[in-house]
């Protein structure tokens, strides 16, 4: 037995019927166990950070598990090639914020990758970039003052509009 297996138990076991409702209202894909958040910042607590619990976890595609990776996985053993790949294969909001805001905004390089996530094409990443933006202002208070004209700049639409978005249930 692994560490993932038990820890996949452990979820399992956690999960209930309401919950998993509750997140399918909310795009949440299957598979899923329906652990509550409350639940899953005490197994983080426990865990700690483990980067190769973290990887077996994302890669079981489970969504409480994959959210439970992205609250223990190690943002040292992150570049921004491992960041955009583990954000692009998170199959709702929920993994893809969770990732970005315990992993991504303490890549050091994540600033960089600002830009380009807010200028992409795709929903999800330009997601990510606003969630990106949005911790790295929040946790970083030596942040430059350069990085604010990369992310809002002031002869950009962006900074006067909320930029579009389906409307969700």
């Amino acid at each position: 037995m692994t560490a993932a297996q038990d820890v996949l138990r452990e979820l399992e076991a956690l999960g209930n019927e309401q919950t998993r409702k509750t997140y399918r209202r909310h795009g949440v894909p299957e598979p899923m166990f329906g652990v509550k958040f409350g639940d899953l910042e005490k197994l983080r607590k426990r865990l700690g950070r483990d980067q190769a619990l973290a990887r077996a976890l994302w890669q079981n595609k489970n969504h409480d598990a994959r959210v439970l990776a992205a609250m223990i996985a190690d943002p040292a053993a992150f570049d921004l090639e491992t960041l955009a790949r583990w954000q692009a294969e998170a199959t709702c909001l929920v993994q893809s914020d969770t990732l970005i805001g315990h992993v991504g905004a303490r890549v050091p390089a994540a600033p960089s990758a600002v830009k380009a996530w807010l200028d992409a094409t795709g929903e999800s990443q330009r997601r990510a970039g606003w969630v990106l933006v949005a911790h790295l202002t929040r946790e970083s208070p030596d942040l430059e003052d350069s990085f604010s004209p990369i992310c809002c700049p002031a002869s950009s639409a962006r900074s006067t509009r909320p930029p579009t978005a389906p409307v969700r249930r």
